[in-house]
């Protein structure tokens, strides 16, 4: 006979660790939805559909959806909004550091709540002490809560003015911004996009018609005087 496969019933784990989990579980689940609003955000930003989106992002690390978010948004912000924008990615980015301990590093229940096994190998092994409380928990997910939804605000203000430049002047050169005062990218031509028509480039220029070579008059003869 089989043995039976374990269920819940008999799983009795250590009340700290059941804990521990549970802490753990809900960090990381918080973080999900956030780096899910990153890849919805270059989706918007970028005018990718739903399948060519998810192909981008899927193949993307933490810090380059961030990095691609930021110039995405600052695209299109000026003055003060420019200064938001980064300010708001570099809190992503530093919170994206969290997420890595949490979800690389080995942990165990401690009284107040989570320990972290940190080693450190830069010369000197070092195994310093990390330990998250239940509400240094707390304080990381309602800040990732908060990044969030500032996150998603950012992109609605952006995504607006992308759909005024295409209404007011749907062409390309109109809805692309330029580079106008923007240090070494001042002035730095942007090219059309390219035609892959099956038509043949013609060159339209007006042909110079050739001058016919001029003939030589003959020479006028003086008639004698009577």
């Amino acid at each position: 006979m089989a043995d039976k496969k374990p269920s819940l019933a008999t799983w009795d784990p250590d009340p700290d660790m059941v804990r521990a989990y549970g802490l753990v579980g809900e960090f990381m689940s918080v973080w999900s939805v956030l780096e899910s609003g990153l890849n919805a955000a270059i989706h918007k930003l970028c005018k990718l559909g739903p399948l060519e989106g998810y192909a981008v992002t899927t193949n993307m690390g933490v810090r380059n959806k961030i990095h691609t978010v930021k110039t995405m948004l600052n695209l299109y912000s000026v003055g003060e909004e420019v200064s938001e924008n980064n300010k708001l990615l570099d809190k992503i980015a530093n919170r994206s550091e969290d997420r890595n301990l949490v979800a690389h590093t080995q942990y165990v229940a401690h009284k107040s709540g989570v320990e972290f096994i940190v080693v450190k190998a830069k010369g000197e092994l070092k195994v310093p002490p990390t330990v998250w409380s239940v509400t240094t928990f707390n304080e990381k997910r309602q800040e990732i809560v908060l990044l969030h939804s500032r996150l998603k605000t950012a992109v609605r203000r952006v995504h607006a003015k992308q759909l005024g430049r295409a209404l007011m002047a749907p062409n390309w050169f109109a809805t692309t911004p330029t580079f106008a005062g923007q240090g070494l990218l001042g002035g730095l031509p942007i090219p059309p996009p390219e035609d892959h028509g099956s038509q043949p480039h013609r060159d339209t220029r007006k042909a110079t018609p050739e001058k016919s070579p001029r003939t030589p008059k003959a020479p006028r003869t003086k008639s004698p005087k009577g």
